[in-house]
């Protein structure tokens, strides 16, 4: 028997997890990860935010009691902060900021991602968010419930920049999507398909800026203006 250790327990560290449970019933599988939720399909959060779906009920497949109930040793909120690769041992820090450690024979990585950070002014204004975590789609929805909150800034039009302007356009809101990019999607497809994309979202109420750069965010306390190198936005919430 050997003692597995798994940084990290949503979608890929989710699946290695339960494979080796369920095909190597001897192993002894210690998972960590800093989050308080396991198994969040964050490509629903913009169904959540639109309103297509009630709630975040069904977003997860999976979590510490059921993982712990097929023979895993699980650690919640709790990032690791150094790998020992020479003594196999990681180490990391709980939420009550207890120091943790465990030794391993085997080490699987699955951290995930984060959003690109813009270095750019205004960023740490309130109102900008990232949408990346059930935390921040729960932030977000919550903030949606002020009437205020008219306008908003979506920078980047990728797949998770499309499907959040729509969902704002499905609350009523005034949605401005950005891209330096020259159309929606460039990443993923060719030309005539970017275009029927675009054609399909300005059908549907939502401003398409493209070729444009962020160069900066304006406000006093909450952000204010998305400032472009082509023109200035009104914004009361920004998702970068």
């Amino acid at each position: 028997m050997s003692k597995i250790v798994v940084v990290g327990a949503n979608h890929a560290g989710t699946a290695a997890i339960n494979t080796i449970l369920s095909n190597y019933p001897n192993e002894e599988v210690v998972v960590f990860d800093k989050n308080s939720n396991i198994s969040f399909l964050g490509c629903g959060m913009a169904l959540w935010i639109g309103k297509q779906i009630s709630g975040p009920e069904g977003l997860f497949y999976s979590s510490k009691e059921k993982l712990e109930c097929n023979g895993a040793k699980v650690h919640m909120e709790t990032e690791i902060k150094k790998v020992d690769f020479k003594n196999k041992v990681v180490y990391g820090i709980n939420k009550d900021g207890v120091e943790v450690s465990e030794s391993y024979d085997k080490l699987i990585l699955s951290t995930g991602s984060l959003p690109i950070d813009l270095p750019i002014p205004g960023k740490d204004l309130k109102n900008v968010q990232f949408v990346k975590l059930y935390q921040h789609a729960e932030d977000v929805i919550k903030k949606l419930e002020n009437q205020d909150l008219k306008n908003i800034v979506v920078v980047g039009a990728g797949y998770i920049g499309v499907e959040l302007a729509e969902a704002f356009q499905r609350c009523g809101k005034n949605v401005e999507l950005v891209d330096l990019s020259d159309s929606c999607l460039s990443g993923y497809y060719d030309l005539e398909f970017r275009e029927m994309m675009k054609e399909n979202l300005v059908k549907n109420g939502i401003n398409v800026n493209f070729g444009e750069k962020v160069l900066e965010l304006k406000g006093t306390d909450k952000v204010e203006e998305v400032i472009t190198d082509k023109k200035t936005y009104k914004a009361d919430m920004v998702i970068l």
